[in-house]
């Protein structure tokens, strides 16, 4: 199948993932953090932005599925979720300078398109790089905070431990279309492949 004809039907995946209404919790819910709705648009719009892409600018290897770039999207938006409860906590405060220094050094280090293209495959539009990279900022700043003088490991383990605390406060559901939430991985797993013959193979 052309990488097109596999766009034209990854979209078509995208407006039947958006039509499906069986909701965990709240009406129109892709995922609920707490009291925090993260809606189907928002996840839907990021899955059309990364197909669009990606009919633009193919992937080298096999590009995930529409329900697995659908999964990667849920898991970004809670983690990121997560992430914002717990420097706020911690108040923790990342200026726009510190990303995008980060932004810059990875670049320079691998090339712009080469980042946007890693950054595709996992899920990530190029709308949402730069939340991303807050993302991973705000998580390295956190691990310092709660463990200061430990190593990187250490810190990162801190870090999955404070958010995991966070999580079971506060409570994760997500859509069954996403998969079922594991809290050890801190994530959705299982997917519904149940339109997966309608998303891109390669």
């Amino acid at each position: 199948m052309s990488i097109r004809r596999q766009v034209s039907a990854a979209l078509i995946a995208v407006a039947l993932l958006a039509g499906c209404s069986s909701q965990p919790s709240h009406t129109g819910a892709a995922v609920v953090v707490g009291q925090t709705k993260i809606s189907e648009q928002t996840v839907t719009s990021q899955l059309a932005e990364a197909i669009k892409q990606l009919a633009a600018n193919p992937i080298q290897g096999q590009a995930p599925d529409a329900s697995t770039f659908g999964q990667l999207i849920v898991n970004r938006l809670v983690f990121g979720e997560l992430m914002q409860r717990a420097i706020d906590k911690a108040k923790i405060n990342v200026p726009e300078s510190q990303i995008t220094e980060f932004q810059s050094q990875l670049y320079s280090q691998y090339g712009q398109s080469s980042v946007e293209s890693q950054l595709l495959a996992q899920g990530i539009p190029e709308s949402e790089i730069r939340g991303y990279l807050r993302l991973y900022v705000s998580q390295v700043e956190l691990g310092k905070v709660l463990a200061p003088s430990a190593d990187a490991k250490t810190q990162s383990s801190a870090t999955f431990a404070y958010l995991s605390e966070i999580a079971s406060k506060a409570g994760v559901t997500v859509s069954p279309r996403y998969g079922i939430w594991d809290p050890t991985q801190l994530s959705a797993t299982g997917v519904d492949n149940s339109l997966s013959g309608l998303a891109p193979t390669k």
